[in-house]
């Protein structure tokens, strides 16, 4: 079952951390079991531009599975996949289930406000490299 207008629409800065929880549920309310399944996260501009996108394919650790009969799942935005954003996207994920059956299992919006106060660093470079 899909969830619908699952918005974000406060305090989401550019460049901060950000997880997303989600129960996947069947048609009657109950979990929908996902032991097993691939999940795929999206985040697009209104004109179909792909700006994020996420899966939980193995040897990922982008989307987690915490409960596979339960249907939760957890969504882990890092610094970096935001750092360059700064408007409203659409976003929706999506569950293919271990029959191989595809369901999108939530869609809307996210506001990522421009954040003025982050560090910018320009690489890593060990201590002793840099000098005194």
């Amino acid at each position: 079952m899909t969830a619908e207008k699952q918005d974000i629409t406060e305090d989401f800065y550019a460049g901060n951390s950000k997880v997303i929880r989600t129960i996947t549920k069947k048609d009657d309310g109950s979990p929908k079991d996902i032991s097993g399944a691939e999940i795929t996260y999206t985040m697009v501009t209104d004109a179909g531009l792909v700006v994020l996108s996420k899966s939980s394919a193995v040897g990922t650790s982008e989307i987690e599975i915490i409960s596979g009969v339960g249907g939760e799942f957890v969504i882990k935005l890092k610094p970096s996949d935001t750092v360059g954003l700064k408007s409203t996207y659409r976003h929706h994920a999506n569950v293919v289930d271990s029959n191989g059956d595809e369901e999108t299992v939530f869609v809307g919006k996210v506001n990522i406000l421009q954040s003025y106060a982050r560090r910018y660093r320009t690489g890593i470079q060990h201590a002793y490299l840099r000098g005194s």
